[in-house]
Parts: C-alpha cells; sequence; structure tokens
C-alpha cells in the first residue's frame, strides 16, 4: 500500500493538497488488490465534525484551520508548575473510511510554528493499537510514537530534519509491515522497531490489527503536561481585528490593579502635578488598615516612585497611654494626629499650625497663618478602601486635620447626632426605661444574678379561652345540588 499526501501549516493554519493513494483490499485468498483514490474524493473521507469553519476546500486539498474558543483562562498547573489554558481550541480530524492493514504512509508536510499547535498523521485500530507522527512547534524535531493496546512506546522529539519542519515542506513516511515500521524523513530512516525486538518475554507487542488513517490539527493546551510538550500553550489566543492601518488586541489591566492594589484612575488624580507647579511636590495623606495595625504616611511621588516624607502606625500608640482597640476609629483618629505632628515638627511649622488643641468633634478646617507660610497640604489617598459615611479612613483624616495639616474634605462624611434614628435604634432600652447611664449597671447585675440562680424556672402560661371545636357537616348529593340551584336563582334574581 502507498499513501502519498500533502499537509501545508502555517500559524495555527493546517493545508491539505494533492494526496494520493493506493492501498491494498482482502481478499479470501490473502491478496490484495491495490486500488486509488484522491483526498477530495468526499465519499472515501470524512470530517469527525463537520463544521466549515474548521477547514474550506483550496485547489486540489483542504485547508485546515484552529478554531479559539469561547472563552478561556491560563492557569498554572500546582503539581508541574507549567501554564495550561482552561479550554482548547477546536481542529479538524479527517478520517479515511476504510480500514487498512500494513502499507506505505507518505505525507508531505509543512508543520505549524505556533507553540500548543499538534499536527499528527496516524494509523489506528479500534483494539488501541497506533503509529502516527505528531508535528509539534519545536524548530527541526518529529516525534513518532506507537501503541500496542494500553502499552505505549514514544520516540523522543529528536529526529532531525536538515531545516526548520515550520519553515519548508517536508516528506513523512510511515511504512508497516508484519516484520517492522521504519519511520522515514525527506528518504532517510529516522526510527525502526521490529517486532522481534518488541518481544519481552510475554510475547510480541506489536501493532497489527486492521486500522483507520486519520489526518488531523488540534491544540493540547488544556493540560498541563501537554501543554508543555506541545510547546504551548497557546497564547494569548487572541482575535485580530484589522482596522486599516493597525491590528486592535487586547491589552490587560496593570498587575497592581488585577492584584487589586492600586486604583490607577484615582492615583493619577493624586499624582498629576500642574504644569506651572512641576517642581512642587504633591503630598497625599496614605492612610491604610491591616488586621492589627494602621499606617498613616505622607507621601508624594517621582518619576522613580513614591517617596515617604513621614509616617505614623497604630502600634506606637501604647507609649501614648492607648492600651487596647488599636483598629478602631479612636486609634485611627490617634494615629492621624500624630502623623500630622510628626510631620510638621519635621518641617518646623508645629508652632505655627497646633490644629484643634482639644478634640470637640466640631469641622475646623486649618486656615492660613497671616503671619508664616502657608499650611502643609495633603490630599486623602485612601486606596481601594470603601468611603461609606463613618469610615476609619476618616478618622484619620480627622486627625491629620486637627492636627495641623490642610486636609481638604467636607464634613458630610461624619456621623452626626440624629435624635430619631437614636430613638428607632435604642427604642428597646427607652421602653423599658434603661438610659445610657444605667445599661452598664443593668448588665452589671444581670451577670450577678446569673451566677447566683442559673437554675430554670417555668414561666406561668396564660389559660387560653375555650372554643368548640365544630366539624363541618358533610353534605349528601341532593343538598348540593340544592345549593348550587339557589346560588343560581339568586344569580339571576341579581340581574
Amino acid at each position: 500500500m502507498v499513501f502519498r499526501l500533502t499537509l501545508t501549516t502555517l500559524l495555527g493554519l493546517s493545508v491539505l493538497q494533492g494526496l494520493v493513494m493506493s492501498m491494498p483490499t482482502k481478499r479470501s485468498s490473502g491478496e490484495c488488490t491495490p486500488f486509488s483514490g484522491n483526498f477530495g474524493d468526499s465519499s472515501e473521507w470524512s470530517p469527525e465534525e463537520d463544521d466549515s469553519t474548521l477547514y474550506s476546500p483550496i485547489t486540489n486539498g483542504l485547508k485546515f484551520n484552529l478554531v479559539r474558543p469561547d472563552s478561556y483562562t491560563v492557569k498554572k498547573d500546582p503539581n508541574e508548575g507549567s501554564d495550561y489554558n482552561t479550554k482548547a481550541g477546536r481542529g479538524p480530524t479527517f478520517v479515511y473510511n476504510t480500514d487498512v492493514q500494513y502499507g506505505v504512509l507518505t505525507a508531505k508536510v509543512k508543520a505549524p510554528s505556533v507553540g500548543g499547535t499538534v499536527t499528527a498523521i496516524i494509523f489506528k485500530s479500534s483494539t488501541k493499537d497506533e503509529i502516527d507522527y505528531e508535528l509539534i512547534a519545536a524548530p527541526d524535531n518529529v516525534q513518532t510514537n506507537y501503541y500496542w493496546g494500553k502499552k505505549v512506546e514514544q520516540g523522543k522529539n529528536d529526529a532531525k530534519v536538515m531545516q526548520s519542519i515550520s519553515d519548508d515542506y517536508h516528506t513523512y513516511s510511515i511504512n508497516w509491515s508484519p516484520e517492522a515500521i521504519k519511520w522515514s524523513i525527506d528518504g532517510e530512516v529516522v526510527r525502526e522497531v521490529t517486532k522481534e525486538s518488541t518481544d519481552k518475554g510475554s510475547g510480541p507487542r506489536y501493532p497489527t490489527s486492521p486500522s483507520q488513517i486519520q489526518i488531523g490539527l488540534w491544540d493540547g493546551s488544556d493540560a498541563a503536561g501537554t501543554a508543555a510538550w506541545a510547546q504551548g500553550p497557546i497564547k494569548p489566543f487572541v482575535k485580530q481585528q484589522k482596522n486599516k492601518a493597525y491590528f486592535k488586541r487586547y491589552q490587560v489591566k496593570y498587575r497592581r490593579r488585577r492584584e487589586g492594589k492600586t486604583d490607577y484612575y484615582a492615583r493619577k488624580r493624586l499624582v498629576v502635578q500642574a504644569k506651572n507647579k512641576y517642581n512642587s511636590p504633591k503630598y497625599r495623606l496614605v492612610v491604610r488598615f491591616t488586621n492589627k495595625d494602621i499606617v498613616c504616611q505622607i507621601v508624594y511621588a517621582k518619576l522613580q516612585g513614591d517617596f515617604v516624607l513621614s509616617a505614623a502606625y497604630a502600634h506606637e500608640l501604647p507609649r501614648f497611654g492607648i492600651k487596647g482597640g488599636l483598629t478602631n476609629w479612636a486609634a485611627a483618629y490617634a494615629t492621624g494626629l500624630l502623623l500630622a505632628r510628626r510631620t510638621l515638627t519635621k518641617l518646623g511649622l508645629a508652632d505655627k499650625y497646633e490644629g484643634v488643641t482639644e478634640a470637640d468633634g466640631a469641622l475646623t478646617m486649618t486656615e492660613a497663618n497671616e503671619e508664616g507660610p502657608r499650611p502643609f497640604k495633603a490630599f486623602l489617598d485612601v486606596g481601594l478602601a470603601r468611603t461609606s459615611t463613618g469610615a476609619r479612613v476618616f478618622g484619620a483624616m480627622k486627625g491629620a486635620s486637627d492636627g495641623g495639616i490642610f486636609v481638604p474634605h467636607s464634613g458630610n462624611r461624619f456621623p452626626e447626632e440624629d435624635e430619631e434614628r437614636y430613638k428607632k435604634h435604642f427604642a428597646g432600652f427607652i421602653k423599658a426605661g434603661v438610659t445610657s447611664d444605667a445599661l452598664e449597671d443593668m448588665y452589671s447585675e444581670a451577670h450577678e444574678a446569673i451566677r447566683a440562680d442559673p437554675v430554670h424556672k417555668p414561666v406561668e402560661k396564660k389559660a387560653l379561652p375555650a372554643k368548640p371545636y365544630r366539624r363541618p357537616q358533610r353534605l349528601n348529593k341532593k343538598q348540593r345540588d340544592a345549593k348550587v340551584a339557589e346560588k343560581i336563582a339568586a344569580f339571576h334574581k341579581d340581574e
């Protein structure tokens, strides 16, 4: 049997051209009669998936296309440490409708250059016997394999060709006989397996079953091990749209935005300085919260990155007498106050801008001193924190403002006293006559009472008024008919 095929693959596109074949068909006497066909003969070749987007006719053959998946993501396998795609692209596979046994299969191929694509030329049987070539995106290597049932014997990816398998056509041949299998590239044998060599003491493990011939292009990117073997995965699997003078491509967001660390939309407005103030730093009051600490910093930006002028932390507050609650609203206020006084002291402005010496919760903005320099100005940088009314970040801002730093803000973000809301929120306490001053005493007495007598005491239940149960009377058919007739007569009477 002789089988000839020309296959071209360009950037994930496989083109099959000018296929000619002659194969034996078995007679009852064991002899074979050669016959021939053409790849374009649809009665002999059929696609596994009848989708016109996967292939299209060209002169003397077909063009194979690898179609991207609808959606996918790139992940890293934790065990192997290699990337893979969650979904694979779709490619065509054509099958010859007649099974063959032994012969020569020859294909002229120009393989793809995209890592992750695999072009396969295969003998494959229903008993899992298989002989194949697999062409991947390695520059000058191909892989040869044969299977005997579930036993796999793979060749290495080191069958050398004179040039890149993606830049030029090369002829690949499989000579399958009852005695041996020979793989040849451009007429030179690169691997030979004899039937005798497969016998390891329990009989030959050599493919002998009648097999289909399959030609296909597939994506090996959806499994970590396969993707690494196929020099993949295919990434980025990006749809290109030509728009006159350029190609539009999808652009991912900045890494720190993907990681949820930086809001670049807000950062640009906090960092960019007016052109007539190019040499004046634009300071930011940066407030960040962790599980155990509060970080307040005065930061300014340069082309080289951010620089910290001064910083204060909540874990410093015990030195000033605050022993606990280092992450609440009051601690945020104290940390902001500490940062403001530390910054102004460093700049020599602490005496001229004392801020609010007695905290009263009133809205107070730092105003310019007529006899001295303007107040130190900083803009609040909250990062990705929520800015709901009463949030802790505004506590730090209030502390910095009361400490003498001019932080532009509005008093609407601070919770106010609302008598109606207070009465609604504490309606149960008010109804019971419990005031805020007596709340602590109430719970202290309750704790003592619980410890003194924790035994359950049944409560006397109120007696419910007795209501006699009346079982509804069941009507017979005559009574039901009379009831219906009565309703009909009442209806007509109303008309």
